[in-house]
């Protein structure tokens, strides 16, 4: 899956002494000076634009923020030494990066108000531009809005029909399984059999197909094709059809981040409608009884006909203990056996199926 870029905006983050909003790039809180902690979290407001200054953009390539070995003071990623100390960084941490912050929602809002004079100011400031008061802390996320659902209590008499079904449903599977593996001997005598015996009848002659223009055989006639859907690719193919998902924002550990989004080109080939000769099924011929004598039907063929697919089934109906089970002998020497009036000794499971047979000794 490709990843296209939007662009970049500022994040933000949150003084741990006083609590105070900071631009993402700050080293130091505006409010009260301390200093941007190692492992301060980065955040991005409820509305974001992308940055169109190109030297701010330009920070934010950098990559992920170093912290001081020696007195922690966060420097650039381009940085060889310690703005604060000068101590060498080189050994330094870098910030984490890549961790995704949510869905990019640009535009919402525009302005805050001060908590302590009401003045209104541009969400990007972090002190009041009329009395300097910090503009306090952002939330990190929006708390999920409970549905209606949510807020109430479920009906009692709802959760005990909830409880009842899944009691139901937990009982036909125990039943169920224990059918399937519980088995019964008991002896039949066979009461009636049954057999059939089919032929398929294909004909020789042109036939509609469809496929994939690179699959159609070389004698196909006929051709009418229409471009459909095919497969995915990761980067672009002349003709493909960009499909993104919503931007999403990417910490990337500097204090700015990345507007992107989750692409992937799909690709769509000619899919055709074609004439070809071939064999296709005509017709079906069949015989059936209820003797022990089943044979085949009797058929003719043209000279573009030929004799396709042969299917036979056979059918005995066994009597024990005042009931009646079926069972579907595989072979013509098994049904053979089962002249009427003998008797068998038959496997059952709980659903009185009949799993084998064996003849009584």
């Amino acid at each position: 899956m490709a990843q296209k870029s939007q662009g970049f905006i500022h994040l933000f983050w949150n003084c741990p002494q006083c609590k105070s909003k900071n631009i993402g790039s700050a080293k130091v809180c505006a409010q009260c000076g301390s200093p941007q902690p190692a492992n301060v979290d980065f955040y991005q407001q409820d509305a974001a634009e992308l940055i169109k200054d190109e030297a701010e953009v330009k920070k934010a390539v950098l990559g992920p923020d170093i912290n001081c070995p020696y007195c922690t003071t966060r420097n650039s990623a381009d940085a060889q030494i310690c703005v604060q100390c000068g101590g060498d960084i080189s050994e330094g941490a870098r910030r984490k990066t890549g961790q995704i912050l949510g869905a990019f929602k640009p535009g919402q809002k525009t302005t805050v108000n001060c908590a302590s004079c009401g003045a209104e100011n541009a969400i990007t400031l972090t002190t009041c531009h009329q009395c300097g008061t910090g503009l306090g802390t952002q939330a990190k996320a929006a708390a999920p809005v409970q549905s209606s659902t949510d807020k109430k209590k479920m009906n009692p008499i709802l959760l005990v029909l909830l409880i009842l079904g899944a009691i139901a449903i937990c009982c036909l599977v125990v039943s169920g399984i224990s059918g399937l593996f519980s088995k019964e001997e008991l002896r039949g005598t066979v009461k009636s059999v049954s057999w059939t015996y089919s032929v398929n009848i294909e004909r020789y002659g042109p036939m509609q197909a469809e496929d994939w223009q690179a699959d159609i055989p070389a004698d196909a006639t006929n051709l009418s094709c229409k471009p459909r859907y095919h497969h995915d690719e990761t980067e672009y193919v002349s003709g493909a059809e960009e499909v993104c998902g919503t931007p999403y924002t990417k910490d990337l550990g500097n204090g700015y981040a990345e507007v992107v989004q989750d692409c992937v080109y799909q690709v769509s080939e000619p899919y055709c409608s074609y004439e070809i000769m071939g064999w296709q099924n005509e017709d079906q011929v069949t015989s059936s009884g209820s003797d022990m004598n089943p044979y085949w039907p009797n058929y003719s063929l043209s000279s573009d006909q030929r004799a396709a697919d042969q299917t036979e089934s056979y059918t005995v109906l066994f009597s024990a203990d005042s009931k009646q089970y079926e069972y579907s002998p595989s072979t013509y020497e098994e049904f053979s056996a089962c002249e009427p009036g003998s008797e068998w000794n038959l496997t059952v499971n709980g659903f009185n199926s009949v799993l084998s047979i064996s003849p009584v000794n």
